[in-house]
């Protein structure tokens, strides 16, 4: 429970909901107690049944454990205090500690499951459940989840110093809409995730913001805490509360009353509080015996810290107070006399009408927190005040949440002794229309706000950030760092058996196919060059990685058969392409993302030119600007990509790289104006590029030459991994002859993708035109000896891609129709129909397809091989027989 007054305004806002809204509120927590035997739990889950109260049973070790991690890690952490981790234990992360908040956060998701459904709304409170989220969504997929941070969230600097950042982090965007008190710390909230995800903040209409994060919308909601204020007038204005305020009256009579109410730990700032009062005590002598300050403390939250805290207050303080036989009492410290004391700090537990007693009597109030989310105490002690004819004052910490919003308020930064006597002088001296003038903006705010109406605005806004209806979620990873993707209900694994059948039965077949991050792992996160701005253009060089000899000898196989045609389209120039891929024969390659292409039964083993007479003066001026940026923006470095030209700042600080890519964005267009191209910004880069080049129209020239060449292209198979492989995906949907059957179960795609909309256009067009109609049903049939291959295929490929082919089961079924496949690598986005979960995959597939096309060629030899409909190889195709090794 809070033990910062938040928990008097819980409970009744929970009945006022039930009893105005008529609608069930159901509250899940831990009531405060461990019984010992079964019987006792039933009895207290029996009353707490009769208010919708569910209790949480959790281990008592593990609960202790979990709450030491709360207390001495993620709330001196998310409090921006590192002493933590200037500790000189040894043992610097409770590993112990975090097994227990996770286990805990389990238990919790796991008592509320019963208890909910994918229709109910899911409300998730502070950092002691930062992991609850990713619990429950685990267990119901669709479960609409709200998170309220209700203490700051630290800068990204000091959240990225706890070991477990990333669960963290995991855990709080599994839910779909998470809220904070103050855009502060949301905004370090969105740094924290640009910096350790690389997550940009994406606008929505009607001033929405959110994180777009595996295909998933989470919604930022800030929107501070309300405090009950019409709930609190009847409290002041009790009996109870009058006998205190008279209490303190009595205690101090003539006396000006500076009030405070804090936890007793550091990041109170009670210690700069006494300090600065001494002090100017001491600079303003004429004060002395008419000023006191009267300090009540919550209960210290209880680490090792706070002791050391408590005993330094018991230093600076001049008398304990306490209370006894109805009195107000004080025990002189130190060797004072009741002549010198002026600062009296209360200790023990003190109930709300006794702060709302001191807080009526006081005059001005004085905060000095370190760091506080929000502090209700200024919203305490403006109510206290009702029913009063006098306007007091309050002083608040700029480092306390309030001060953004109580804005009669006198803001002070409690490391700042003499700012801090100032403002003590200031609210003594001040005039009584000042007074009233600011007493009544706080007063306005804080009766305005209303618990009913921040309760309802979050939930309004949490029921419309549900997940969408039309996908279908999916946990990937493990641990704690697993996440829920967000793919589109038709966005499947790659269904091998199909695209084996699909393969088989085909007379003519196109396979494209990207290379790193597909057919070779992806190293290009460890390839950098960052001095371009002492090279000339000529000196860039590119690096990459080259697949391996099992991959080699796939493509080797798969491109001598003459009823195929594989293409691998890349990014690198042609240099690289040859030098990787020049020794395959009748491989057709497409560098420079198709800028330049060469299809051996078209172009023979010439490199042609996308466009007739490309022009390349635009990249000596493009150079010469992007060189500059590179000199002042630390990390970033230019890659020359042949027909492109790109501005990489990846490694750049995020900010400064966002903030200079614009600026360099701008400079290019207005240089390059006339030029036939494109400026692109992308995540972490800035590209120039020859306007209408992208693998799309690279593989839409490729499906037109092999159709003219050896008629209808009855197989298509297009993999690969990155950004730049979706227009090859999407040229390929546009001619799918399968795309009506998914249009209404089509696979998501970013709404932000950067497509070259003239090129798509063109493709629309040629669409139309590039595939003949098929003559027969459209319906292939298996053929010959199809069940026969199953004992062909390799162990691991049935074990991780879906089993052989002896058995085709409904999943292949499903996509026995199906003659074109797009796949990406990794599950994500796309606007490919399906996926396979790494390059280890695609090599197995390949290996597959080979295997595949050998048991063909056997077959072929012995004249046992047909296409299914009775014909065989060379009267399909119009061609004189040929052997696998065999030129077209």
């Amino acid at each position: 429970a809070p033990t910062d007054g938040r928990n008097f305004a819980f409970l009744p806002l929970i009945q006022e909901i039930k009893e105005k809204k008529k609608f069930k509120v159901v509250n899940i927590g831990w009531p405060g107690v461990h019984p010992e035997t079964e019987k006792d739990k039933r009895e207290i889950e029996k009353l707490l049944a009769a208010n919708d109260m569910i209790p949480v049973w959790p281990p008592r070790k593990e609960f202790e454990d979990f709450l030491v991690f709360c207390r001495d890690l993620l709330w001196p952490v998310f409090h921006d205090s590192m002493q933590t981790f200037q500790s000189v234990k040894t043992q610097l992360f409770n590993e112990q500690g975090w097994a227990a908040y996770q286990h805990i956060n389990n238990i919790y998701a796991t008592s509320s499951v019963p208890h909910l459904h994918e229709s109910d709304l899911i409300w998730v409170q502070d950092y002691h459940m930062l992991m609850t989220p990713t619990f429950i969504a685990r267990k119901i997929h669709k479960a609409n989840i709200g998170f309220y941070l209700h203490v700051p969230f630290p800068s990204s600097d000091s959240f990225k110093s706890l070991p477990v950042r990333e669960e963290i982090l995991a855990g709080m965007l599994s839910a779909d809409q998470l809220g904070f008190q103050f855009f502060s710390y949301a905004r370090n909230f969105i740094v924290s995730c640009k910096r350790i995800y690389g997550l940009e903040p994406a606008f929505r209409t009607g001033g929405f913001m959110g994180l777009d994060w595996n295909g998933r919308n989470i919604m930022i909601k800030v929107s501070h805490f309300a405090y009950p204020y019409q709930a609190s007038i009847k409290v002041v204005e009790s009996e109870e509360v009058q006998r205190e305020a008279v209490k303190v009256k009595e205690l101090f009579p003539d006396k000006i009353i500076f009030a405070g109410m804090d936890r007793a730990d550091g990041l109170s700032g009670m210690i700069p509080k006494f300090q600065a009062f001494k002090q100017f005590l001491k600079e303003k002598p004429e004060y002395t015996g008419k000023c006191v300050l009267v300090q009540y403390c919550f209960e210290a939250v209880g680490g090792k810290e706070d002791l050391v805290v408590m005993a330094r207050l018991r230093k600076e303080a001049d008398a304990l107070l306490s209370s006894s036989n109805g009195k107000l009492e004080f025990e002189l410290l130190n060797g004072g006399t009741p002549e010198t004391c002026h600062i009296f700090m209360r200790l023990e537990k003190a109930e709300r009408n006794e702060r709302l007693g001191l807080f009526r009597a006081a005059d001005i109030l004085l905060d000095t927190s370190a760091k506080n989310g929000l502090n209700l105490m200024p919203f305490e002690f403006v109510t206290a005040q009702h029913g009063t004819s006098t306007s007091k004052v309050c002083i608040v910490s700029e480092f306390s949440g309030c001060s953004r919003v109580l804005l009669g308020s006198l803001r002070i930064n409690p490391w700042n002794n003499s700012a801090l006597c100032t403002t003590f002088e200031r609210a003594l001296r001040m005039g009584e229309d000042e007074k009233k003038d600011r007493f009544q903006c706080n007063l306005q705010h804080v009766a305005q706000q209303s618990q009913m109406d921040w309760f309802e605005d979050f939930l309004t806004d949490l029921r419309r950030a549900r997940k969408r209806d039309d996908v279908r979620l999916e946990s990937i990873g493990f641990g704690a760092k697993m996440r829920q993707v967000a793919i589109g209900s038709n966005f499947q694994k790659l269904p091998i058996n199909a695209v084996l059948q699909a393969f088989r039965n085909a007379r003519t077949r196109l396979l494209c196919f990207d290379n790193e991050g597909t057919l070779a792992n992806d190293k290009r996160h460890m390839e950098r060059k960052y001095t371009a701005h002492t090279s000339a253009l000529t000196d860039l060089a590119s690096r990459g990685t080259a697949p391996n000899e099992h991959v080699m000898d796939c493509l080797q196989c798969l491109s001598a058969d003459s009823r195929n045609t594989v293409v691998i389209l890349s990014g690198r120039n042609c240099e690289m392409m040859e030098e990787w891929f020049g020794k395959v024969p009748r491989l057709g390659l497409a560098a420079e993302r198709g800028f330049f292409y060469k299809l051996p039964f078209s172009t023979g083993g010439q490199w042609h030119c996308m466009v007739q007479k490309p022009d390349y003066s635009w990249k000596s001026f493009a150079f010469e600007i992007m060189r500059q940026f590179v000199k002042r923006t630390q990390g970033s470095f230019i890659e020359n990509k042949g027909s492109a030209l790109v501005w990489q700042y990846r490694d750049a600080d995020p900010h400064f790289g966002s903030w200079q890519a614009k600026e360099l964005s701008s400079h290019l267009k207005e240089l390059l104006v006339g030029y036939e191209l494109e400026i692109l910004e992308g995540k972490g880069y800035v590209e120039v590029k020859v306007r209408g080049v992208n693998k799309g129209v690279a593989v839409t020239k490729a499906l037109n030459k092999v159709s003219q060449m050896f008629g209808e292209v009855e197989f298509v198979l297009c993999i690969g991994d990155d950004r730049s492989d979706e227009d090859m995906f999407e040229a390929v949907n546009l001619i799918d002859p399968t795309k009506e059957e998914d249009e209404s179960l089509s696979s998501t795609t970013d709404d932000s993708s950067e497509n070259d909309e003239c090129g798509m256009a063109r493709l629309k067009a040629k669409s139309e035109v590039l595939l003949p109609k098929r003559q027969s049903s459209g319906k292939l049939s298996v053929g010959g000896g199809l069940c026969g291959l199953s004992p062909g295929l390799s162990g691991d490929l049935r074990g991780s891609l879906g089993g052989g082919l002896a058995s085709l089961g409904e999943f292949a079924e499903e996509h026995a129709g199906r003659r074109f496949f797009t796949c990406t690598v990794g599950r994500k986005p796309s606007a490919a129909k399906f996926f396979l979960d790494d390059t280890d995959e695609v090599s197995e597939l390949l290996a597959s397809l080979k295997q595949v096309q050998e048991k063909q060629n056997k077959e072929s030899n012995l004249g046992t091989w047909s296409y299914g409909d009775g014909r065989d190889r060379g009267s399909a195709l119009g061609l004189p027989s040929f052997t696998s090794g065999s030129s077209p």
